[in-house]
């Protein structure tokens, strides 16, 4: 199969090509494990997007569960996000057979690798929010896992 790139597409694909290889990231050399979120940080990103800004069970939390939820709430958007990526990756692998340009061939490995980076990001950064307290319960991914392995 052939997609028939246009001159177009493949001058974008050779950009994209070129800067997947400087402007890559791993989360094993590129992030700083030993750094850890303040309960100051936590209660600042509560206020700047929690999902119960402005409703009427905003006042019945304390500080201390302002800083808890927004800790629930950025566990369940990297691992949410971290889910779904590594369940995409077979159909990621798929656009291998779409074209046997080179070019393109290229481009998709790096997505695969992005992908697989960003899994790994997230569950290790799930994993440090989890240590930071012991009161966190897991999060229940069970059924999106079942739901994004079908």
């Amino acid at each position: 199969m052939s997609i028939s790139f246009s001159e177009k597409d493949a001058l974008l694909l050779e950009k994209l090509n070129r800067r997947s290889w400087s402007h890559s990231f791993s989360p094993e050399s590129d992030i700083d494990w030993d750094s850890t979120t303040t309960p100051e940080e936590y209660r600042s990103l509560y206020d700047a997007w929690s999902l119960l800004l402005g409703t009427r069970h905003e006042d019945a939390l304390s500080d201390e569960q302002c800083v808890r939820f927004a800790k629930y709430q950025q566990m369940n958007l990297m691992m949410g996000t971290a889910i779904f990526e590594r369940y995409a990756l077979a159909n990621f692998e798929s656009l291998y057979g779409d074209d046997s340009n080179p070019a393109y061939q290229e481009y998709v490995s790096h997505l695969i690798k992005e992908e697989t980076y960003h899994y790994v990001l997230f569950a290790r950064a799930n994993g440090r929010i989890a240590e930071s307290d012991p009161k966190l319960r897991a999060l229940p991914f069970r059924p999106l896992k079942i739901y994004l392995a079908v």
